[in-house]
């Protein structure tokens, strides 16, 4: 699913079957969340997004805090509306240390800290030194 539909030859040489939100939400086994914060994705999935999902699903959200409501995915949790979920942001952060994800057996939480790596600082001073370059011919 993406709010804004993929060049259709992208879909083709990829494979990827595209799906309206609701319809991915009722077949998917993993919902993973890749977008950046905005007004339409803040909350983009809440109760009523998680209500949809499969009770053996599990939320991956690797994205933005926001675009997930906490409360809601909580709750979801909690009732065993979903089998779980893994976080690396969070809608405050740090997650405040009363936080009930923080107990949950069903969920796998991390710090947002994939591009702190050194192989990550690396790849982006390279990239950088080569956009230099590039741009002075």
């Amino acid at each position: 699913y993406d709010t804004i539909q993929p060049e259709q030859a992208f879909v083709e040489e990829t494979g990827i079957e595209m799906l309206p939100l609701n319809d991915l939400l009722e077949s998917a086994d993993v919902v993973t969340v890749h977008t950046d914060l905005n007004p339409t994705s803040y909350h983009l999935i809440g109760a009523s997004q998680l209500s949809k999902m499969k009770s053996t699903a599990y939320l991956i959200n690797t994205s933005r805090g926001p675009a997930v409501n906490e409360a809601a995915l909580i709750e979801a949790l909690l009732s065993g509306a979903i089998a779980g979920a893994a976080l690396d942001v969070f809608e405050k952060e740090p997650l405040p240390s009363s936080s009930p994800l923080l107990m949950m057996d069903n969920v796998l939480l991390a710090p947002h800290s994939a591009n702190s790596g050194i192989e990550a600082a690396r790849r982006v001073h390279q990239n950088t030194i080569n956009n230099l370059l590039s741009a002075l011919g």
